[in-house]
C-alpha cells in the first residue's frame, strides 16, 4: 500500500474497487490488524489495528477462509457470539438464510452457504465496523440482495463499512463511496 488514507464515519460505506493485485485485500488485512503496514499506521476507533481491543467491535467477511468442517453453522456462529459476549445466534442465522442448514456440518455445505456462514460470524455480535473483502463471492443473486439489505440496515444504525470488490455493482448495491485502487494507491 502506498499513500492510502481512509477515514470511515459511523453510518458510512467505503468501497475499494480495483483489479486483481490492486491492493484491496492487503488493505483489508492491514485494517483488520493481521498485517502491519510497511509505513504509516492503521487504527480502528483510535486504537492501533493490531491491538486485540481494537478488534472487539469489528466484523470481518474475508475473501476466503478455512472453516472447521466438522462444526455446524450454529456451533461456529455461537462460538463467535461467545467470544464477543453478545449476539443472537438464531436471529443472525435467520438473516443470513441459514436456518434450514444450521445443524449440518460445514463440510457438507456449498461454497455459497459457507460464504453465508462467514457473514453470520461477522454480523452476530453487531459490530461497529464491518470489513467485507469480496463479500459476495460465490453468492447467488438472491443472497447478494438479501445481504446487501442487511448491510444497509446496519449502516442505518450507525455501523461503518469498508468493502472491496473488483465489481462496481457489488459496491454500489451497498451504497458505497467508491475509492479506486491501482497498484496499492488510491487513484
Amino acid at each position: 500500500m502506498r499513500g492510502l488514507d481512509l477515514s470511515i464515519a459511523p453510518g458510512e460505506v467505503v468501497g475499494l474497487v480495483g483489479d486483481n493485485g490492486a491492493g484491496k485485500s492487503t488493505a483489508m488485512r492491514i485494517a483488520s490488524g493481521l498485517v502491519f503496514p510497511s509505513e504509516g499506521r492503521a487504527a480502528l476507533f483510535g486504537i492501533p489495528a493490531h491491538e486485540p481491543r481494537a478488534r472487539v467491535d469489528l466484523g470481518v467477511v474475508p475473501e476466503s477462509a478455512r472453516l472447521a468442517d466438522r462444526l455446524s453453522p450454529r456451533a461456529l456462529v455461537a462460538r463467535m457470539a461467545a467470544l464477543s459476549g453478545r449476539g443472537d445466534v438464531d436471529e443472525v442465522l435467520h438473516k443470513t438464510g441459514l436456518v434450514e442448514l444450521a445443524d449440518r456440518r460445514l463440510g457438507q455445505l456449498s461454497k455459497g452457504y459457507r460464504q453465508r456462514v462467514l457473514w453470520a460470524c461477522a454480523l452476530v455480535h453487531k459490530p461497529r465496523l464491518l470489513l467485507l473483502d469480496e463479500p459476495f463471492s460465490g453468492l447467488d443473486r438472491h443472497s447478494r440482495e438479501a445481504l446487501a439489505k442487511e448491510v444497509q440496515r446496519r449502516v442505518a444504525d450507525g455501523c461503518a463499512v469498508l468493502a472491496t470488490s473488483h465489481r462496481h455493482e457489488d459496491l454500489e448495491a451497498l451504497g458505497a463511496r467508491l475509492v479506486p485502487l491501482v497498484d496499492g494507491r488510491a487513484s
